[in-house]
């Protein structure tokens, strides 16, 4: 078993009594760092306040051109280096504060947090980067950074996570309520084909309805009957036209009018036909020497055994 000597306790009395007389000696040496009266202090200040308030596009573009401006001017005067530039790092850190620059922090001057070039047109989230979508258009006035609604709400997520922010559930609601609100102003229009106020979820949407959408694709719009007057809307008509009548009695009374009055070759009987592109030469079977029986016979009344009048006679009868 070792055991320590009084002659070895000794030696190492000594020895730890010498570390501490150095370490009291480089206390004692070192000297304490030069620094301004008060008043030159104030007025370096506010000198250099003057300067940084004119800094573009941000407060801090001239913080080291004004540091080293300090610097250099107390090296001239005889000072230290380093007592200069700590001299000069306290000038300029209080001219900031005097002005109420606040710095940004690291994760806000990232590429994927702050205003990106649009003209690279490509997604800020950094695990996407596919470009753009021309259809995204802006949001609140501004370009946007993502190309889906998808990457900016994981971006938003992720910075939220490393910067260790929380948000209550009545922040979040009052924030979702005026985000909502300002969608909602954003996407009301008027719209192009009757001008009633509406909202739409679909930005590139500009009518209200299908209805009104079907209008302005029309190529005919309102015209007037023909007969009576009334202004309507033609439909399509399936490839013979655009209708001239506003309805089925208007065409009928019109095309009873524009009928060519013809004479039975038989009975010599004025009669109109059905249509006007109809060319027949009887007035009915019964005149008709190459109608059949069965045709002929479709005027003897089955009940009554009478003969049915012919087509002039009816016509009359009208």
């Amino acid at each position: 078993m070792l055991q320590i000597t009084p002659e070895t306790r000794r030696r190492l009395r000594i020895a730890t009594a010498w570390d501490d007389f150095r370490e009291r000696q480089k206390k004692a040496s070192k000297t304490k760092p030069r620094k301004l009266n008060r008043i030159r202090f104030d007025e370096l200040v506010s000198d250099i306040a003057g300067i940084l308030k004119q800094g573009e596009p941000t407060r801090f573009a001239f913080e080291g051109a004004c540091r080293n401006g300090v610097r250099s001017s107390l090296c001239l005067e005889g000072w230290r280096w380093p007592d200069a530039d700590h001299t000069a790092v306290e000038v300029v850190a209080a001219a900031l504060a005097q002005i109420g620059a606040v710095r940004p922090t690291w994760w806000q001057g990232q590429p994927e947090f702050a205003d990106t070039d649009t003209s690279k047109g490509f997604c800020a989230f950094r695990r996407c980067g596919k470009p753009i979508p021309i259809d995204r258009g802006e949001r609140n006035g501004k370009a946007v950074k993502y190309c889906c609604d998808s990457c900016a709400s994981m971006a938003a997520a992720e910075l939220r996570r490393k910067e260790h922010r929380r948000m209550s559930i009545a922040d979040y609601l009052a924030f979702s309520a005026a985000r909502s609100a300002e969608t909602e102003r954003l996407r009301s229009r008027n719209c192009e084909q009757c001008g009633s106020f509406f909202a739409t979820r679909d930005e590139r949407r500009n009518y209200c309805s299908r209805s009104c959408f079907a209008d302005s694709r029309r190529k005919w719009q309102e015209r007037e009957c023909l007969h009576c007057g009334a202004v309507f809307k033609p439909k399509n008509t399936g490839g013979k036209g655009v209708s001239r009548y506003c309805s089925r009695e208007c065409a009928g009374t019109m095309r009873i009018k524009s009928r060519p009055a013809l004479q039975c070759l038989t009975c010599s009987t004025i009669f109109y036909p059905p249509y006007p592109s109809d060319k027949r030469s009887y007035c009915s079977p019964v005149c008709n020497p190459f109608a059949t029986k069965a045709a002929k016979a479709a005027f003897l009344c089955e009940q009554t055994s009478q003969t049915l009048p012919l087509a002039s006679e009816r016509e009359g009868a009208k």
